[in-house]
């Protein structure tokens, strides 16, 4: 139901409460790997997105693969950098910073997409030609 895109917005959200008493049950999270393989190998891209994102809010990407965690941080490198290189980055850029560090809180930067994390986070802290973005100077630390 969370991936199925005709319930909407409130139907995730009441998939996101049922399902935290229940990440703990016997063959639960096996399930749900069975489920988003088989969106992926369906073709399903839209519900394969949406399952994506429930692995990154439950903190449960390492329960994927290595490949699929690489497009995941690499997307998300992706957009923060779209973001960072346009005009008004100062108001377009949280957002995209903040879901980075929503993914890779949630499970360990593949080895593969390192480098490019590690470069989009540097270029976003040095700013570009039309200057930083000041929430993220206020939340790193010296």
């Amino acid at each position: 139901m969370y991936c199925d895109e005709t319930l909407g917005q409130s139907a995730r959200a009441n998939c996101s409460t049922l399902f935290l008493p229940s990440i703990e049950l016997d063959g639960v999270p096996a399930t749900i790997i069975d489920q988003h393989q088989t969106y992926v190998g369906k073709g399903e891209e839209a519900k394969a997105s949406a399952s994506r994102d429930f692995f990154t809010k439950f903190g449960m990407l390492g329960m994927l693969s290595e490949a699929e965690r690489h497009a995941i941080v690499s997307t998300a490198c992706d957009r923060l950098s779209g973001a960072h290189q346009g005009m008004n980055n100062f108001y377009n850029e949280p957002p995209f910073a903040a879901r980075l560090h929503e993914i890779v809180g949630a499970s360990v930067v593949p080895e593969t997409v390192r480098w490019k994390f590690v470069e989009t986070v540097i270029n976003c802290a040095l700013g570009n030609q039309y200057g930083v973005s000041w929430p993220h100077l206020l939340t790193m630390k010296v």
